[in-house]
Formats: structure tokens, sequence, C-alpha cells
């Protein structure tokens, strides 16, 4: 694991976020806050079925939130929400050290570098979570 939390995937998702732009209003599925940070993060989606199509976020927020979001709006376009589901518990297991990444992760395998500074995790998990309570509701 290296030391250094902005590898150059990190850094490229947050340089140029895919899936990002400002939603209107009536877009907004959901917009959660890190207050500890900062972090302020819209995600708009709509679904055809059971997969996510066009999915969206808005993004003020720090580096690793911003290119954690960017990374899980390119996994799960088009991906079914059972899906989500289990790539987000498999990313709460990278982030604490329970699960290394597998060749499938691809560019979320770069998450692994949070795991050396702790404090960094919700904002890491903040679009996960984002996702998980729009779902929900």
């Amino acid at each position: 694991m290296s030391a250094s939390l902005y590898q150059s995937v990190i850094l490229d998702h947050f340089k140029n976020p895919r899936h990002n732009r400002k939603l209107e209003p009536s877009e907004v599925r959901i917009e959660k806050l890190n207050p500890s940070c900062g972090d302020r993060i819209r995600i708009g989606f709509e679904a055809a079925g059971d997969e996510f199509k066009g999915l969206v976020c808005e993004l003020q927020a720090c580096a690793i939130a911003v290119a954690s979001a960017s990374m899980m709006a390119d996994a799960v376009q088009g991906k079914s929400a059972e899906y989500f589901a289990t790539l987000k518990l498999d990313i709460e297991s990278l982030l604490n050290a329970e699960l290394e990444p597998g060749p499938d992760f691809a560019d979320l395998s770069a998450l692994v570098s949070v795991r050396a500074f702790p404090v960094r995790i919700p904002c890491a998990m903040l679009p996960w979570n984002a996702l998980a309570e729009a779902l929900e509701s």
C-alpha cells in the first residue's frame, strides 16, 4: 500500500470527474453533506427497470469524495441496485482493510490508499452512502 493518498487515478477522477454536472432541483434524488470537512454531493439518476441510467453527481467536495463519486458513477452505470449494494459493501471492506482489490475493481482499487488516512474514509464513502440512502427511500 502506498503512503500517498493522491494516487494518479484519484487525481484524474478529481480533475476530470465523470458523470458530474449541475443538477436541476427536480433531478435531485438526494443531497448529503459531510459536516466534518464540508463535502456536499447531490445525486440524480433514472432507473430503467432495475438498472441505473443517467446517474449524475453534482459535487462540491474534496478530491477524495469527488474521485470516489466519479468512480462510483462509472462503476454502476447500466448496473442494478443489487450490484451497487454488493459493490458498496466491497468498498467498505476495502477501506477497512478487510478486502484487497481484485482486477474487477479497476479504478476503484485506487481507494486503497485512503486506508492510511482513516479520517478521510467518510469522504470516500459519502457518495456511496448517499446513493444507498436514495435507493432506500
